[in-house]
């Protein structure tokens, strides 16, 4: 765009003009929001205001995306971004145009992150730069993004040919309001606002009736400890000087009282700011009981991942483990001469309650409970020493 302070003056000259109408246009996108990609009235009512100004509209980009193009003579293209979607927050902030408004489960909706100050903005700007062509020339596009809160509202606007639809501009520019004097604009070089990610944590248990706890994985008590435990990852393992904020926004299991559900479902959020991003790797999934079992140890004592048995049965004689997987067996112990298999490990018995355990049902115990894993052994150990108090 050509021109410099005194086209900006000429432009701005005219906001006294517009004003009024641009803070009804506030409240009513305030009092009415919309969750995203439920957009539908507030992008018909852009949609409208662009036309208005002679702005070349395409609707329903992505959705409920809109892109206004004035071309104004030669130069380069510029692009403006504002979000359109609410947030799933009751307002009670008791204005007069406070919003009441409520998606199609009931749950109550408002522009809470200022998505209402930012289409009423780039509107304003839109319609300045509409009136004054003769301060400027080049190729304006306001383009009003739907679903920034998901994080796909961007994807989807490019997924649906949004690249084809518009001129090519040579700078991208968005806004965030923030608390700070009313009437300043803040600029900073390098990053100014945090980059966010999303992401979603399944866990997998196994569900059981409420009678019969012991039949199951509680997948809930796994999602509660993983909550407790991400609340250190900032303040433990991320560096003092590198700001990063982690929140567990939501967590869903079940639909009954009286039973332990299949899964757990936990969403977070993870805001980072400067050049280094946080990755997230999906682990390959495993049953509840190879997980239990890769956390123990064999009966020699010596450290093996477990290995799923095979999915067919094996001949007789063939050697275990199977050597075409990559993990070695555990080393014999020393006084034992043929290898440890599964199908040989002993089994134990508790013993019958009108006798005293003896120190070989005890040592059964502390070697095969849990798969020989250490918390059977020490409350193995513990036991033996009540039933034996001289003993060590």
């Amino acid at each position: 765009m050509s021109g410099g302070k005194t086209s900006a003056s000429r432009v701005l000259a005219e906001l006294d003009t517009i004003r009024a109408d641009l803070e009804d246009c506030y409240r009513d996108v305030h009092a009415h929001p919309e969750l995203g990609h439920q957009e539908r009235r507030t992008s018909a009512k852009v949609a409208g205001r662009l036309r208005a100004c002679g702005y070349e509209v395409h609707e329903h980009v992505g959705g409920t995306g809109v892109v206004g193009v004035l071309v104004n003579g030669t130069g380069p293209g510029v692009l403006f971004r504002a979000d359109m979607d609410a947030l799933p927050i009751k307002e009670r902030t008791g204005l007069p145009y406070a919003s009441t408004a409520t998606d199609g489960d009931g749950r109550p909706v408002m522009h809470a992150c200022g998505h209402d100050m930012h289409v009423t903005c780039l509107l304003g700007a839109a319609r300045l730069l509409a009136q004054v062509k003769d301060a400027w020339s080049g190729t304006f596009i306001a383009l009003f993004q739907p679903a920034e809160e998901p994080g796909d509202g961007a994807d989807r606007m490019i997924a649906d040919g949004l690249t084809d639809r518009v001129p090519r501009p040579v700078v991208c520019l968005a806004q965030h309001v923030l608390p700070y004097p009313a009437g300043r604009v803040l600029t900073r070089p390098g990053p100014a606002l945090s980059a966010a990610d999303n992401y979603r944590v399944t866990l997998y248990g196994r569900s059981a009736h409420g009678s019969a706890l012991d039949k199951g994985v509680d997948p809930v008590v796994m999602a509660s400890m993983l909550v407790v435990r991400l609340q250190t990852v900032v303040s433990r393992e991320v560096a003092p000087l590198s700001p990063a904020v982690l929140t567990v926004g939501s967590i869903h299991a079940g639909t009954n009282p009286n039973n332990i559900p299949e899964s757990a479902e936990i969403q977070l959020n993870v805001r980072t700011s400067g050049a280094g991003r946080w990755t997230c790797r999906r682990p390959a999934r495993t049953s509840a009981r190879s997980r239990r079992r890769s956390a123990c140890r064999s009966p020699t004592g010596a450290s093996a991942a477990w290995i799923p048995p095979p999915s067919r049965p094996r001949p007789a004689g063939a050697p275990w483990p199977p050597t075409s997987r990559s993990t070695t067996a555990p080393p014999p112990h020393p006084s034992s001469s043929p290898p440890w298999t599964p199908a040989s490990r002993p089994r134990w018995s508790p013993p019958s309650p009108t006798s005293a355990p003896n120190r070989s049902d005890v040592r059964g115990v502390a070697q095969e409970s849990s798969l020989g894993c250490r918390f059977g052994a020490r409350r193995a150990r513990r036991t033996s020493r009540r039933a034996h108090p001289g003993s060590t």
